[in-house]
């Protein structure tokens, strides 16, 4: 009973060890999608023509001129070694679940908050070089609302860089700053704090913001608004729904629900940093709303690349709620919901991977199905010809030829 009793106080360490089999099974030596408009930025960083204009132009509705250039680096760095990337990947979620683990182990919810953090909904963010920017962004809004639970100015300071750095990382960077509002000045904090926090948000608004052009191509707004509300629960239940779109939006209400039950205001001055968690994870949520819910497919709002944000609000859900009597059975059922859905997730890893080493091997020997491989925002010729400079270079899958 003593083995099984420490075994527990370390159950999220197979979590963790699943997410790092997972993250190099679906290595492939080949760079997907996205990670393809990281070369023009490796071109520039050679030639030392890379300036903060080029790095902060918007990209898919984001700013991530902190991540392009933290990727870019290691790229160069590391002759685009994709386990490398990989590695750093998972410490980024190591180091966001670290932040989290002791108010869980503290509440007796270690393994509870442990599978949905883990949750497999998200296993793309991964498995995928580009999302590293959203992974970037996630890590410093963490950290950032971690540090900001102490009062004192050595914590303050970090905690601002944080923020801003995570703002320049990713769109989701941005639910940094309604969650550290929160933190700011509904908790004991001293008028210059506050003064200086209020300061540097503003400017980084305007940095954000300053000249910044329309949205690209798709991410024009202005379809459905009605959609919105929809995509918003079908993104939130997204790691507990399986089988039907409708069962993650049902979920998504339940959980809601049972927050409210839970009456989880009461605790949000015992647990801010956990509130301000919370906070973030809706304010990731409500912005990807805003941005993606108006048009196209709802169920969008189920792709993986917003499970992180999505697993954020199940933990915060479950760390800021008591589960007594019949209570704790809800949990479990939740948590069974979360199981399956990751089961569900499963075969979609191997698919993934044989779609890369079909790409791989379609550019090295320049098939026309190279071209499946390339992003959304990269033309034929551009992806030809960063793919000749990737040859050039000795880079990714040409490394060692």
């Amino acid at each position: 009973m003593n083995f099984l009793g420490r075994f527990a106080r370390y159950i999220d360490v197979l979590f963790i060890g699943m997410a790092v089999a997972i993250s190099f099974y679906t290595a492939v030596e080949v760079p997907v999608s996205d990670d393809w408009d990281i070369v023009p930025f490796i071109q520039k960083m050679k030639e030392g023509t890379l300036d903060w204009k080029t790095l902060d132009s918007p990209y898919g509705g984001h700013k991530e001129p902190v991540s392009r250039f933290v990727l870019a680096l290691t790229a160069v760095a590391t002759h685009w070694n994709t386990y490398v990337f990989r590695t750093i990947n998972i410490l980024l979620y190591v180091g966001m679940w670290l932040a989290i683990r002791p108010v869980a182990v503290r509440k007796g919810q270690l393994l509870a908050a442990a599978v949905v953090f883990w949750s497999l909904n998200q296993w793309i963010m991964w498995a995928w070089t580009a999302q590293m920017s959203e992974s970037m962004a996630i890590f410093c809004v963490i950290w950032s609302l971690r540090l900001l639970q102490d009062q004192r100015w050595r914590s303050l300071i970090p905690a601002i860089i944080l923020a801003v750095a995570g703002t320049f990382c990713h769109g989701a960077g941005l639910g940094v700053w309604p969650a550290a509002f929160y933190l700011m000045f509904f908790t004991n904090r001293r008028a210059t704090q506050r003064v200086v926090f209020g300061a540097v948000a503003l400017l980084t608004m305007y940095l954000y913001l300053f000249q910044y052009p329309a949205p690209q191509g798709d991410l024009v707004m202005g379809h459905n608004y009605f959609h919105m509300p929809v995509f918003l629960l079908l993104a939130l239940g997204a790691p507990m729904g399986f089988a039907a779109k409708g069962m993650a939006a049902f979920i998504a209400l339940v959980g809601l629900v049972m927050l409210l039950m839970s009456h989880w205001w009461k605790n949000m001055r015992k647990e801010p940093f956990i509130t301000a968690v919370f906070l973030a994870s809706l304010s990731m949520m409500g912005l990807v709303m805003v941005a993606r819910g108006g048009w196209g497919d709802v169920g969008e709002g189920m792709n993986g690349r917003f499970g992180t944000c999505a697993a954020l609000f199940w933990a915060g859900l479950i760390l800021l709620s008591d589960w007594p009597g019949w209570k704790r059975y809800c949990l479990a059922g939740l948590l069974g919901l979360c199981v399956i859905k990751s089961a569900v997730r499963v075969p979609g890893m191997d698919q993934y991977r044989q779609r890369q080493k079909a790409a791989e091997y379609a550019i090295l020997n320049w098939t026309p199905e190279r071209r499946l491989l390339k992003g959304a925002w990269t033309d034929p010729e551009q992806f030809d010809a960063d793919i000749k400079l990737m040859q050039q270079w000795h880079y990714s899958f040409f490394r060692n030829r």
